[in-house]
């Protein structure tokens, strides 16, 4: 029988010891002494006071649980590009970053209750940088205090971001992976990287959902400043994946699309 208690083992030797009490009360009020007699007690009421007490007890330690069964929420772990390349500038006329930040941005500003977020950051590994709250001005807050290139390992590597992400998270929670990135892998050989990648997210049963920012094209980006002023400043290129995360068997959003 599904009781709503706890521990409803308690229940059973409950009742009995309070019936018991019930009953000797019953059994002394018909076989009063002249002691209880003189003194105008009541057996009965006595067995009943004590058998309510005794319920109330069993009723306490069998912890009643009220209302519908609180059910696991989702969680969206927001996996986001925190590389150099990042900082491109190809996307909408801005910054690839800056159109991560925005499009997260629009997700947290519509309401949904009892939803929660964390945010990763992917590099060469992945830094967590937010657990799973509803805090989501304190996310908004450390998402504007990262600066692309200025932590974890250089580059991105989704074959060993991902399956490290997965490893942390808890078990029996209903989540999904919301990933922002410009789709370029540059520490694994493509095809190892979303191999690791999609066996791990296969294993894990998460499923995963993503945004490609930046276009397929090469494009210069400037480094930090020499330390001599007479030295250029360093150079490189990027070459953003827009058919990203099609490979890994998630699910593509666009920039533009209406995110919910």
């Amino acid at each position: 029988m599904n009781l709503p208690f706890t521990y409803p083992v308690f229940l059973w030797p409950t009742a009995g010891v309070a019936l018991l009490c019930l009953c000797a009360g019953l059994w002394a009020q018909g076989r009063a002494g002249l002691g209880v007699r003189v003194v105008g007690q009541r057996p009965w009421a006595l067995g009943l006071g004590l058998a309510l007490i005794l319920g109330g007890l069993g009723l306490g330690i069998a912890e009643p649980r009220w209302g519908v069964p609180e059910s696991p929420r989702l969680t969206v772990h927001i996996v986001l590009d925190a590389s150099r390349s990042m900082l491109a500038v190809d996307e909408n006329g801005g910054s690839r970053w800056n159109g991560a930040l925005r499009t997260i941005d629009r997700i947290l500003s519509k309401p949904s209750p009892g939803l929660r977020f964390s945010v990763d950051l992917l590099t060469g590994d992945a830094v967590p940088l937010m657990p799973s709250g509803e805090d989501r001005s304190l996310l908004r807050d450390a998402l504007r205090a990262v600066k692309p290139g200025e932590i974890g390992s250089p580059g991105t590597s989704f074959g060993r971001g991902v399956p490290q992400i997965l490893k942390g998270l808890p078990e029996k929670e209903p989540s999904i992976l919301f990933v922002l990135s410009d789709g370029e892998e540059s520490w694994l050989a493509e095809g190892d990287a979303l191999q690791r990648a999609s066996s791990s997210l296969k294993e894990a049963g998460v499923p995963l959902y993503a945004i490609a920012f930046g276009q397929g094209s090469s494009i210069p980006i400037t480094g930090a400043a020499p330390d001599d002023p007479r030295e250029k400043p360093e150079m490189f290129a990027t070459t953003a994946n827009p058919d990203f995360p099609a490979p890994l068997g998630g699910s593509q959003w666009r920039p533009d699309a209406q995110c919910g």
